[in-house]
Parts: C-alpha cells; sequence; structure tokens
C-alpha cells in the first residue's frame, strides 16, 4: 500500500526538503490547509487529519496528486509547525522543478502510539492510517489512489 525506499534522485530530492524545512521561516502558502475529522468505518472513532492542498487543485478539476502522508514524532499531533513548513519546503521543490505538486497528509497517531495498534485497541493508529485513513482520502480527493504514488 505504501512505497519502500526511494530513488536516488527522490532521496536528493527529500534531503533538499529536508534542509528547507529546517530553515524556512513561516511562509505564505499558495496552497491550502485544512483540518479534516471524519468517523472510522472499522474502529468507529473519530479520525482527525490535517491536509495540504496544492495550488490548483480547486481549479483544475482534472488533475490527480500523488500524496505524501506526514507521520508526526512521538508526543507530536497533527497540528504544528509542520502545517506550514512542509507544504512550504513542497512548494519550493516544484518551483525549482524538483518534482510535481502533491497532497500532503498529517494524520493524528495520537500522542504516543508510536504509529502501531495498543494491545487495547485504544490507540490503534496502525489501523486508522492504512486501512480508515488512506482509503478516505483516496475517495474523498483527487489522489494517484495506486500505492507508487503513496509516500510517507
Amino acid at each position: 500500500m505504501l512505497n519502500a525506499l526511494p530513488t536516488s534522485s527522490l532521496r536528493s530530492a527529500l534531503s533538499w526538503l529536508t534542509l528547507i524545512c529546517a530553515t524556512t521561516a513561516v511562509a505564505q502558502l499558495n496552497g491550502s490547509v485544512q483540518q479534516v475529522s471524519f468517523q472510522g468505518p472499522i474502529t468507529n472513532l473519530p479520525i482527525n487529519f490535517s491536509i495540504y492542498l496544492p495550488p490548483g487543485y480547486s481549479t483544475d478539476l482534472s488533475t490527480s496528486y500523488p500524496v505524501t502522508y506526514h507521520l508526526h514524532g512521538l508526543g507530536g499531533t497533527h497540528i504544528g509547525p509542520q502545517l506550514n513548513l512542509v507544504p512550504a519546503a513542497f512548494e519550493a521543490a516544484a518551483e525549482e522543478g524538483l518534482f510535481g505538486r502533491s497532497i500532503i497528509v498529517f494524520p493524528n497517531g495520537y500522542n504516543n502510539s508510536m504509529w502501531a495498534d495498543s494491545h487495547d485497541q485504544l490507540k490503534p493508529a496502525e489501523t486508522n492510517f492504512i486501512q480508515e485513513l488512506i482509503p478516505y482520502v483516496d475517495a474523498n480527493y483527487r489522489t494517484l489512489a495506486e500505492r507508487q504514488h503513496r509516500y510517507v
């Protein structure tokens, strides 16, 4: 469902993005960021996430996009400085021609789940992400819904 290690050219682009993310001040985005919530069809729990839609998403209805899933670290949430820094870096890389525009999804993996389901199922982070969020994003946004177009 998700891509394995990226190719060397993608590694170079991601290294460049990492550098920009570390040094970019809060920038005015050309795309938009939205907060989204829906009821998980498997867990019956609320699934909360943020999504960045690239410039032109709302006007060019014929274009579909690859999706990058940005997983927060331990203690984090889907809301934070990454909602500006990561899209700004992607926009800068697209302007430089390093790669095309992309949808970026910021899932909420609880704050200490390690992106795995807890033994008691009180924090089903892996199920939320793989079985609920990815299908929801593919069904509700114009994504390139094949696994080779998904990145974590």
